[in-house]
C-alpha cells in the first residue's frame, strides 16, 4: 500500500485506534514507521486531535529516547502519522522472545523508563498508556518510549470524557 510518499510494507504494531507499517519514504529512500489511523476513527475530530497532540508532545519533550514524529498527513482517504522508525522489540515481544532479564538488564531497563517519564512529568506530560509494547528495546538493552496518542498535557485541555476508558484494557 501506498500513503503519499510512503510505501508501506510490514506491519509491526497495532493498537485499539491505529496501525502502524514499517514504510520507505521514496522522496529519500528512507525507513520511517507511518502510523495509520483506523478507518471507522477517519472522521473523529478526537481521534485526528490526538494524532495532532501526539506531534505536539513528543516535540515538546524532545528527548533522545522518544520516538520522533516527522509530519502530520492525509492522503488517499487515510491520515497518518510519520515517524522514526526504530530498531528492536517492544518490551513485552523482547521478553518473550530472551525469557525474563537478568535482575542488572531489568534494572536498567527499568531505570530507562524511569528517567524518560522524569522528563515527561517536568514538561507536564503524562503518558497514560505505559505499557510494555510501547517500550522498545534493542539487543544493548537500550530503551525508546513511544506512543503518546492519549498522553495529557497538564497545561492543555483533555481529549477523553468521564467515564470513558482509553488506552489498552490488556
Amino acid at each position: 500500500m501506498r500513503v503519499d510518499r510512503y510505501e508501506l510494507h510490514e506491519l509491526i504494531g497495532e493498537g485499539v485506534s491505529a496501525k502502524v507499517y514499517r514504510a520507505v519514504d521514496t522522496a529519500t529512500d528512507s525507513v520511517v514507521a507511518v502510523k495509520v489511523l483506523n478507518v471507522q476513527l477517519q472522521n473523529d475530530a478526537i481521534s485526528e486531535q490526538r494524532f495532532r497532540r501526539e506531534i505536539q508532545i513528543t516535540r515538546l519533550l524532545n528527548h533522545p529516547q522518544i520516538v520522533s514524529i516527522y509530519d502530520l498527513l492525509q492522503a488517499n482517504g487515510h491520515t497518518c502519522l510519520v515517524m522514526e522508525y526504530v530498531d528492536g522489540q517492544n518490551l513485552k515481544d523482547f521478553v518473550a522472545l530472551h525469557g525474563a532479564l537478568p535482575i542488572a538488564a531489568a534494572v536498567a531497563v527499568l531505570s530507562q523508563i524511569l528517567r524518560i517519564l522524569s522528563v515527561c512529568h517536568r514538561k507536564n506530560v503524562i503518558h497514560r498508556d505505559l505499557k510494555p509494547q510501547n517500550v522498545m528495546v534493542n539487543e544493548e538493552h537500550i530503551v525508546r518510549l513511544l506512543d503518546f496518542g492519549i498522553a495529557k498535557m497538564t497545561t492543555l485541555s483533555d481529549l477523553t470524557q468521564t467515564g470513558t476508558a482509553v488506552g489498552t484494557p490488556e
